[in-house]
Formats: C-alpha cells, sequence, structure tokens
C-alpha cells in the first residue's frame, strides 16, 4: 500500500488505483484474515476513486468488498455479487460496452471463485462459459493470476464430473 499512497502524493492517480487493486488481489490470494480493516481499506479507496471521478475504478472496488463480504457473511446465494457494497446486475445496466466487458470479466471471475469455494456447479459451469472467450492476458498480474487459477481449478473440476474434454482443455 505504500506504493499507492507515494503514487497518489505524486498525482499519479491511475498508477495509486491499479496498485490498490494489486493489493486487493494479492490479500486474497494470499489467504489472510478478510476482517474489518480490509473493510475500512475498500471503503477508503471506494471514497477517493468517487472523489477523483474515477467511476468506473470504484465499480471494481465495491466488487472486490462484495466479494470478501460474500466470504465473510452466510448469505442465501453466496455465488451472486449482490450485496450492501455491490449489485451486479444494477451496475452492468449502467455501464457503456467497453467497461462492461472489463466489469463482466472481473465479475466473472470473482463469481467462478465463489461458485468453486461454495461448490455451485451451475454457476461455475456459467462462468466458465463467459471467462472463456476472454484472453488469458491482463496488465495486472495478481488479477490474471487469481482469474487463471480459478478457471483452471474450475476447468478442471467440471470437465472430470461432467467428462467434458473442451472443461478439461480450457484447464
Amino acid at each position: 500500500l505504500q506504493c499507492a499512497n507515494d503514487f497518489e502524493l505524486a498525482g499519479k492517480f491511475e498508477l495509486s488505483f491499479l496498485s490498490h487493486m494489486g493489493y486487493f488481489y494479492s490479500y486474497f490470494a494470499s489467504g489472510l484474515p478478510l476482517n474489518s480493516l480490509l473493510e475500512s481499506k475498500f471503503l477508503a479507496v471506494e471514497d477517493f476513486s468517487r472523489r477523483t471521478n474515477k467511476i468506473s475504478l470504484s465499480v471494481t472496488f465495491q466488487m472486490q468488498r462484495q466479494f470478501a463480504c460474500n466470504l465473510r457473511k452466510v448469505t442465501k446465494f453466496p455465488t451472486e455479487l449482490n450485496g450492501e457494497a455491490f449489485n451486479e446486475r444494477e451496475v452492468l445496466e449502467t455501464l457503456d460496452d467497453n467497461i462492461k466487458v472489463q466489469t463482466l470479466r472481473d465479475s466473472s471471475s470473482h463469481r467462478l471463485q465463489l461458485a468453486y469455494i461454495f461448490g455451485d456447479e451451475e454457476c461455475m459451469l456459467s462462468m466458465l462459459g463467459i471467462l472463456a472467450s476472454y484472453p488469458f492476458t491482463d496488465a495486472l498480474a495478481p488479477r490474471l493470476h487469481n482469474r487463471l487459477c480459478f478457471v483452471g481449478l474450475g476447468s478442471f473440476s467440471m470437465g472430470r464430473t461432467r467428462n467434458d474434454d473442451s472443461l478439461m482443455e480450457l484447464g
């Protein structure tokens, strides 16, 4: 986070936001506790992104915060990004095409992770169907790592369960 703060002080807001995003993706991958301290960091970055008129980035941080909420709190539908921080359907309806494509990639990646964790095979198959069309590249290495990790895990898991060679190949 020091890097993000340094970029912010230098007025390099895009680099600051990318640093924050990398931090949160790395935090999720590390298995550290999802506690109120993390929540407060999300809220601070969301506020900063709104104040600097970076609404699409604010959406990304809200999505990540909802992902953490789904992992921490018992809900009826833990694989849906629909809660106190983020509503996937509502947000996607408001975005222009380019940002919508990127947001769908990120929300589908988070939902795939939740589906794998909570054993929701139908959601896993649906998210794999969406994510299969995206290139296996990304400027943000931690985001790419999380996405590819769960695309591989989900594809192999569902490919074996369903005896589906196309899923095995995707994995």
